[in-house]
């Protein structure tokens, strides 16, 4: 049912939209200086990014996240260099001026740079596709009800921003020019610790993706599925390096659903540097989807992935996978090529 999807997503709002972060400082900032309307339209800026993110999750729209992937180091530096400055110029205020009603100029300028802040950072995106798993929505939904979805997730986040900004107007007159002055100290630090942080990801980010693929020493894989075992041989490329890496540190598990008929999809916990190509798949291949989630399939589907892998043996694929959820268990195999 359409109405399902609308819950879903203002619970998916609810439960991983909470108005943190720089945006949520901003947004206190803004409500304790120009009132409750300033902090609602800052708030409805971060939520108008969601709903792009979200558009971006829900109907798959490869050509955005495919630029997102490959351009995040760019677009984190970029979000994290405004991020600072909007922290200095927190910093720099020292009285509290209040003024009765904002200009539709100034009230513009308050949703374009919350919505700069927010699109310009690539972890949003990553948020919404383990909030999908989590509830397990995949890609490729009706269009009903994927509008049922973005709308609930538009409602709920707007909820959040509207119970911040209510909160910082309550206590707004209670607020002296002193304690406003520690206030904006408080959080311009914050903003400051956070875009110098965005950027020092972005930096460490630049860093693994300029490391070139070399040969391999493992090249081969378990896949334990119940008490059923496959090996897998295994492609070289950045998201693979990384896989293996989790998997020396002991088997990696992860839950899956079934999708559509022909997958298994689950979320892997953390996000590995994707590589994707509009690729076709077979029975047997493991792919990764939106940089944090594992998908094998039993089926075939056309989409943007990156390759992981591919089961050598394909006896008792289908059976093992199964109708409903499964856990499939990851782990080196000690056969090389």
């Amino acid at each position: 049912m359409i109405v399902e999807y609308f819950f879903k997503g203002l619970l998916i709002a609810l439960v991983f939209g909470v108005p943190a972060g720089a945006i949520g400082a901003l947004t206190i900032r803004r409500t304790l200086e120009k009132g409750f309307l300033a902090g609602l339209v800052t708030g409805a800026g971060s939520s108008a990014a969601d709903l792009f993110y979200s558009c971006v999750g829900v109907f798959g729209i490869t050509i955005i996240s495919d630029f997102l992937t490959e351009q995040q180091v760019i677009i984190r530096i970029i979000g994290g260099t405004l991020i600072l400055v909007l922290g200095i110029a927190i910093l720099r205020k020292k009285e509290l001026s209040v003024v009765p009603q904002d200009s539709k100029g100034t009230l513009v300028y308050y949703f374009l740079s919350a919505f700069t802040t927010a699109i310009l950072n690539p972890a949003t995106v990553l948020s919404f596709m383990v909030a999908f798993a989590a509830f397990g929505i995949g890609g490729g939904l009706a269009a009903g009800q994927g509008l049922a979805l973005i709308s609930g997730i538009l409602t709920g986040t707007l909820c959040w921003w509207s119970a911040l900004s209510g909160v910082a107007a309550y206590f707004r007159k209670k607020v002296t020019d002193y304690i406003y002055k520690w206030l904006n100290r408080i959080l311009g630090c914050f903003m400051l610790l956070f875009g110098f942080v965005m950027i020092m990801l972005a930096a460490c980010g630049s860093a693994d993706t300029e490391r070139t693929p070399t040969d391999m020493e493992v090249t081969k894989m378990n896949v334990q599925i119940g008490e059923v075992f496959f090996t897998a041989t295994l492609e070289d490329n950045a998201a693979v390096h990384e896989f293996i890496e989790m998997m020396e540190d002991g088997p990696v598990s992860i839950n899956m659903s079934d999708y559509s008929g022909f997958e298994k999809v689950g979320p892997l916990g953390k996000s590995l540097t994707a590589d994707n190509h509009k690729t076709t798949t077979s029975a047997g291949d493991i792919v990764l989807y939106n940089g944090n989630q594992i998908v094998m399939f039993y089926g075939s589907n056309s989409w943007s992935y990156t390759r992981i892998g591919r089961i050598d043996d394909l006896s008792g694929w289908e059976e093992a996978l199964g109708s409903g959820s499964i856990t499939a268990v990851f782990s080196l195999s000690t056969d090389m090529e």
